[in-house]
């Protein structure tokens, strides 16, 4: 049941914005879609300057029903949203070459949930907000670290420094959502 682990694997690591959210121009969601560890962070935007907002991971466990799983990331999902107010988002586009073809299916959910909850967040809002974006593992990599192929903890190296944190954030996939809100910073 949900109740049951409601709190387990919920990670989220906070940070006081560097300015007044009156004065932003952008706050930007990334997400890093898993059904074990789906990743998020939340990074503002102001001018050409970016800092990091919010992130962590949603985290289910395996033996839990995949319903329960998929509802358990779009509520986790949506409370991130109804608490920073993005304005835009992003995912990164799973790359399923050489997956298990049910591994494949049930990562494909996950990313429909995403595309639901911003659906839904974006009635919610009663307004137009920016339409959700996906980027490639290597436009996201190329992004941040300005090499395609780059390893993992490049990728979260290269956050640490664009979003002038004292670490490099923890989770991988919370680090990995920070790199997929910054690539839409840049492309958008």
């Amino acid at each position: 049941m949900a109740e049951d682990y409601a709190e387990v694997g919920r990670q989220a690591h906070l940070r006081a914005p560097r300015i007044a959210v009156s004065a932003l121009r952008r706050v930007i969601l990334g997400i890093d879609p898993g059904i074990a560890n789906c990743g998020w962070g939340m990074i503002q935007e102001n001018g050409r300057t970016l800092s990091a907002v919010a992130w962590g991971c949603i985290e289910t466990p395996a033996k839990t029903p995949s319903g329960e799983r998929l509802w358990r990331i779009h509520q986790e999902l949506l409370d991130v949203a109804h608490t920073w107010k993005p304005t835009s988002a992003a995912y990164e586009h799973p790359w399923l070459g050489g997956a298990h073809p049910p591994a494949a299916l049930l990562l494909g959910r996950v990313v429909g949930v995403v595309e639901l909850l911003w659906e839904e967040y974006d009635r919610e809002m009663g307004e137009s907000i920016m339409p959700l974006a996906a980027y490639s593992p290597t436009e996201v990599k190329q992004a941040t670290t300005m090499r395609g192929l780059a390893q993992k903890w490049e990728v979260g190296r290269m956050v640490r420094v664009i979003l002038g944190m004292e670490t490099v954030p923890t989770p991988d996939h919370a680090a990995d959502a920070l790199a997929v809100a910054i690539t839409h910073a840049m492309k958008t």
